[in-house]
């Protein structure tokens, strides 16, 4: 059950800022299934259009000045902000468009308190930190890969800072790899299923790194069980600690499409224990019982389907 303030309309309120993006879709999705009013915050020049799952869905296009007037307005019991510019790979060390970023959010998080929400959520990347032989820890030293990671690292510290000694609680979801229906960034799935179903080549230079895969719907339900729980704040890993290797990923892909031999693998030059990468320790949402529910084989099937029928 929601855990907010004394007035039941209020809680059953939630303000999704940049919902019209992969993640923030599938938020928007998950909570009006379970009954909450959602008001989804979009950018002026998203193309995108919120799925109607149902009446209690509220869109607002425009401004950060036009979402911070719809927060005051709609006084929800949570914030959620997956509004982040600059996630492409090109324009990840682009200072300007990160500190940007940075300011956007703090002005989310200082229009939640304002407004009595007692949770902001915003989420943070893997880039935060340095990949490791290990699970990565919550509590594991930042140590950003780039002006991005560094950005989301300031964001963070910054609301930190303008939450502290208020009741609005923070967390900061640090994301590994997401996938799934939907998901048209140039991620390594995205760029294997666009290449296979052009019947051209793929080439894999590491196939025995290991890799966090979480589908859409199971990281979903993890954001849903972290807005319902009082207890977790701070920062806060959602992935799958259940890895797989990028090989194995890449020939279960080829298998569904049936275009096995279009991939071509490379020696690795590293042994699988000794290879870095970004593997989560979830010891939080586990102690909430949350666990991935999406088998990897079933997760890529319907990514794969989805791709088909986009292109179709």
């Amino acid at each position: 059950m929601p855990i907010n303030s004394l007035d039941p309309k209020a809680d059953r309120t939630i303000c999704i800022a940049g919902a019209s993006g992969f993640l923030g879709r599938a938020a928007v999705e998950k909570f009006s299934r379970h009954g909450y009013r959602v008001i989804a915050l979009i950018r002026p020049t998203s193309k995108s259009i919120i799925p109607g799952v149902n009446s209690e869905v509220k869109q607002i296009r425009g401004t950060i000045q036009d979402w911070v007037a719809a927060i005051a307005a709609e006084k929800p019991s949570s914030v959620l902000s997956f509004d982040w510019s600059g996630v492409e790979r090109e324009l990840r060390n682009d200072l300007v468009l990160q500190e940007s970023n940075i300011d956007r959010v703090s002005r989310l998080a200082e229009a939640a308190v304002l407004a009595g929400a007692t949770n902001f959520v915003s989420f943070g990347s893997q880039a935060e930190v340095q990949p490791s032989k290990h699970p990565i820890l919550e509590s594991a030293l930042d140590d950003p890969q780039s002006t991005y990671g560094s950005a989301k690292i300031a964001a963070r510290n910054r609301i930190e800072l303008l939450l502290e000694g208020t009741d609005t609680r923070f967390t900061w979801g640090r994301i590994f790899t997401i996938y799934g229906p939907g998901d048209t960034r140039e991620s390594l799935i995205t760029q294997l299923i666009k290449s296979l179903l052009q019947n051209e080549s793929f080439a894999i230079s590491e196939p025995s790194k290991r890799w966090s895969f979480l589908e859409i719907n199971d990281f979903a339900d993890a954001i849903y069980v972290l807005n319902e729980n009082p207890q977790p704040s701070g920062i806060i890993n959602i992935g799958n600690s259940n890895y797989s290797t990028i090989g194995e990923v890449a020939d279960k892909i080829g298998k569904v499409l049936g275009l096995p031999r279009n991939i071509l693998k490379s020696d690795d030059k590293a042994p699988e224990s000794s290879q870095l990468s970004w593997i989560p320790d979830t010891s939080t949402l586990s102690s909430l019982s949350w666990a991935p529910r999406v088998p990897l084989d079933a997760g890529l099937e319907n990514t794969v389907r989805w791709w088909k029928q986009l292109i179709n």
